[in-house]
Protein backbone atom coordinates (compact mmCIF):
# COMPACT_ATOMS: atom_id res chain seq x y z
CA UNK A 1 0.00 0.00 0.00
CA UNK A 2 1.63 3.52 -1.16
CA UNK A 3 1.20 6.30 0.82
CA UNK A 4 1.37 9.87 -0.11
CA UNK A 5 2.97 12.05 2.36
CA UNK A 6 1.93 15.96 1.84
CA UNK A 7 4.32 18.48 3.37
CA UNK A 8 3.30 21.59 3.98
CA UNK A 9 5.60 24.01 5.15
CA UNK A 10 5.26 26.65 7.74
CA UNK A 11 7.30 29.13 9.01
CA UNK A 12 6.60 32.08 11.49
CA UNK A 13 5.27 35.43 10.44
CA UNK A 14 3.71 35.79 6.52
CA UNK A 15 6.75 37.67 5.35
CA UNK A 16 10.33 37.13 6.68
CA UNK A 17 12.35 39.85 6.77
CA UNK A 18 14.83 39.56 3.59
CA UNK A 19 18.71 38.38 3.87
CA UNK A 20 21.56 37.92 1.92
CA UNK A 21 21.49 34.36 0.39
CA UNK A 22 21.30 32.07 -2.84
CA UNK A 23 19.05 29.71 -4.58
CA UNK A 24 19.95 27.19 -6.91
CA UNK A 25 16.94 26.28 -9.17
CA UNK A 26 15.33 22.81 -10.77
CA UNK A 27 17.55 23.26 -14.03
CA UNK A 28 20.95 24.73 -11.91
CA UNK A 29 21.02 28.33 -11.88
CA UNK A 30 22.49 29.71 -9.36
CA UNK A 31 20.97 33.22 -8.30
CA UNK A 32 22.32 35.11 -5.18
CA UNK A 33 20.35 38.26 -3.91
CA UNK A 34 18.07 39.04 -0.35
CA UNK A 35 15.82 36.55 0.08
CA UNK A 36 12.71 36.04 2.15
CA UNK A 37 9.87 33.44 1.85
CA UNK A 38 6.19 33.62 2.55
CA UNK A 39 3.13 31.41 2.70
CA UNK A 40 0.90 31.89 -0.13
CA UNK A 41 -2.96 31.24 0.70
CA UNK A 42 -5.34 30.39 -1.43
CA UNK A 43 -6.59 27.29 -3.24
CA UNK A 44 -3.91 25.20 -1.97
CA UNK A 45 -1.21 26.62 0.42
CA UNK A 46 2.80 26.96 -1.07
CA UNK A 47 5.38 28.56 0.04
CA UNK A 48 7.38 30.66 -2.25
CA UNK A 49 11.34 32.21 -1.66
CA UNK A 50 11.79 35.32 -2.71
CA UNK A 51 14.60 36.78 -4.20
CA UNK A 52 15.70 40.65 -4.09
CA UNK A 53 18.82 41.72 -6.23
CA UNK A 54 19.05 44.30 -3.43
CA UNK A 55 17.44 45.50 -0.83
CA UNK A 56 15.78 48.38 -2.62
CA UNK A 57 14.59 46.04 -5.21
CA UNK A 58 10.80 46.92 -6.38
CA UNK A 59 10.37 43.82 -8.45
CA UNK A 60 11.65 40.78 -6.46
CA UNK A 61 11.24 37.17 -8.47
CA UNK A 62 9.18 35.19 -6.83
CA UNK A 63 9.98 31.30 -6.87
CA UNK A 64 7.97 28.27 -5.89
CA UNK A 65 9.19 25.92 -3.54
CA UNK A 66 8.93 22.87 -5.65
CA UNK A 67 11.35 24.68 -8.31
CA UNK A 68 14.30 24.68 -5.90
CA UNK A 69 16.48 22.53 -5.71
CA UNK A 70 18.61 24.60 -2.19
CA UNK A 71 18.53 27.43 -0.44
CA UNK A 72 20.24 29.30 1.63
CA UNK A 73 19.32 32.46 4.48
CA UNK A 74 22.16 33.58 6.49
CA UNK A 75 23.82 30.22 7.88
CA UNK A 76 21.04 27.90 6.98
CA UNK A 77 21.33 26.13 4.09
CA UNK A 78 18.15 23.88 3.14
CA UNK A 79 17.82 21.24 0.42
CA UNK A 80 14.18 21.00 -1.58
CA UNK A 81 13.55 17.33 -2.10
CA UNK A 82 10.49 15.99 -4.17
CA UNK A 83 8.33 13.35 -5.24
CA UNK A 84 11.09 10.06 -4.14
CA UNK A 85 11.07 7.55 -1.94
CA UNK A 86 13.26 7.88 0.90
CA UNK A 87 13.82 5.04 2.32
CA UNK A 88 14.62 1.54 0.78
CA UNK A 89 12.84 -0.51 3.49
CA UNK A 90 9.54 1.27 3.23
CA UNK A 91 6.68 2.41 1.03
CA UNK A 92 6.58 5.85 1.80
CA UNK A 93 6.68 8.67 -0.99
CA UNK A 94 7.50 11.87 -0.40
CA UNK A 95 5.70 14.78 -2.23
CA UNK A 96 7.91 17.99 -0.68
CA UNK A 97 10.21 18.25 1.95
CA UNK A 98 12.92 20.44 3.27
CA UNK A 99 15.97 19.29 5.18
CA UNK A 100 18.59 21.32 6.78
CA UNK A 101 22.33 20.86 6.24
CA UNK A 102 24.43 19.86 9.31
CA UNK A 103 28.15 19.06 7.35
CA UNK A 104 29.07 19.09 3.94
CA UNK A 105 31.64 17.09 2.63
CA UNK A 106 32.41 13.74 0.44
CA UNK A 107 29.02 12.43 2.14
CA UNK A 108 26.40 15.61 3.10
CA UNK A 109 24.29 15.24 6.46
CA UNK A 110 20.76 16.95 6.69
CA UNK A 111 17.91 16.45 8.71
CA UNK A 112 14.57 17.18 8.88
CA UNK A 113 11.58 16.81 11.36
CA UNK A 114 8.95 16.44 8.39
CA UNK A 115 8.98 13.13 7.70
CA UNK A 116 7.40 11.33 10.51
CA UNK A 117 6.26 14.53 12.41
CA UNK A 118 2.38 14.95 13.15
CA UNK A 119 2.95 18.93 12.98
CA UNK A 120 3.64 19.04 9.62
CA UNK A 121 2.90 16.10 7.98
CA UNK A 122 -0.47 13.95 7.23
CA UNK A 123 -0.80 10.75 4.79
CA UNK A 124 -3.37 9.54 2.82
CA UNK A 125 -5.24 6.06 3.74
CA UNK A 126 -6.36 3.91 1.74
CA UNK A 127 -9.92 4.60 1.81
CA UNK A 128 -8.63 8.55 1.34
CA UNK A 129 -9.01 9.53 4.96
CA UNK A 130 -6.43 11.55 6.41
CA UNK A 131 -3.82 10.31 9.07
CA UNK A 132 -1.98 13.08 11.12
CA UNK A 133 1.35 11.47 12.65
CA UNK A 134 1.81 10.80 16.28
CA UNK A 135 5.84 11.82 16.93
CA UNK A 136 7.78 14.60 15.59
CA UNK A 137 11.31 12.61 15.36
CA UNK A 138 14.32 13.28 13.50
CA UNK A 139 15.43 11.84 10.24
CA UNK A 140 18.88 11.96 8.95
CA UNK A 141 19.28 12.20 5.36
CA UNK A 142 22.86 11.68 3.75
CA UNK A 143 23.69 12.19 0.24
CA UNK A 144 26.87 11.62 -1.96
CA UNK A 145 28.67 14.82 -4.18
CA UNK A 146 26.17 14.24 -6.93
CA UNK A 147 23.28 15.35 -4.30
CA UNK A 148 21.95 11.35 -4.54
CA UNK A 149 20.01 11.60 -1.16
CA UNK A 150 19.32 8.77 1.00
CA UNK A 151 16.72 9.17 4.56
CA UNK A 152 18.61 6.92 6.89
CA UNK A 153 16.04 4.57 8.71
CA UNK A 154 16.51 4.82 12.65
CA UNK A 155 16.08 0.71 12.46
CA UNK A 156 18.40 0.01 9.55
CA UNK A 157 20.63 3.06 9.83
CA UNK A 158 24.37 1.19 10.11
CA UNK A 159 23.34 -1.17 6.77
CA UNK A 160 22.42 1.73 5.27
CA UNK A 161 25.77 4.31 6.55
CA UNK A 162 28.11 0.69 5.99
CA UNK A 163 27.40 1.31 2.20
CA UNK A 164 29.53 4.57 2.01
CA UNK A 165 32.23 4.29 4.77
CA UNK A 166 33.97 1.94 6.63
CA UNK A 167 31.20 1.87 9.59
CA UNK A 168 33.09 -0.64 12.03
CA UNK A 169 36.47 1.38 11.86
CA UNK A 170 34.46 4.72 12.19
CA UNK A 171 32.88 3.10 15.42
CA UNK A 172 36.89 2.32 16.64
CA UNK A 173 37.76 5.51 15.82
CA UNK A 174 35.30 7.44 17.81
CA UNK A 175 35.61 5.05 20.86
CA UNK A 176 31.93 4.11 21.23
CA UNK A 177 30.63 0.89 22.92
CA UNK A 178 27.54 1.72 21.69
CA UNK A 179 26.12 3.31 18.79
CA UNK A 180 22.84 4.96 18.52
CA UNK A 181 21.22 6.77 15.64
CA UNK A 182 22.44 10.63 17.74
CA UNK A 183 25.90 9.36 16.53
CA UNK A 184 25.28 10.14 12.56
CA UNK A 185 26.19 13.79 12.82
CA UNK A 186 29.98 12.41 14.25
CA UNK A 187 29.92 9.75 11.86
CA UNK A 188 30.03 11.71 8.97
CA UNK A 189 32.21 14.69 10.16
CA UNK A 190 34.87 11.88 10.91
CA UNK A 191 34.45 10.50 7.70
CA UNK A 192 34.46 13.95 6.06
CA UNK A 193 37.56 14.10 7.92
CA UNK A 194 39.19 11.53 6.73
CA UNK A 195 38.99 11.59 3.16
Amino acid sequence: MKYCILFLLFFSGYLAKAQKGYLITENDSIKSGYLSYQLVYGTTDKMEIVLYKTRKDKKPVYYPISSIKEFAIKKDTLAVLTDFYPFANRDLYIELVTIKLIERGALSLYWTNEVESGRLSSSIGPQGQINYGQTSTITYFIADKNKNFVALDRNNFQQELRQYLDFNDIVRKLKLKKVSYNHIPKFIKLYNQLN
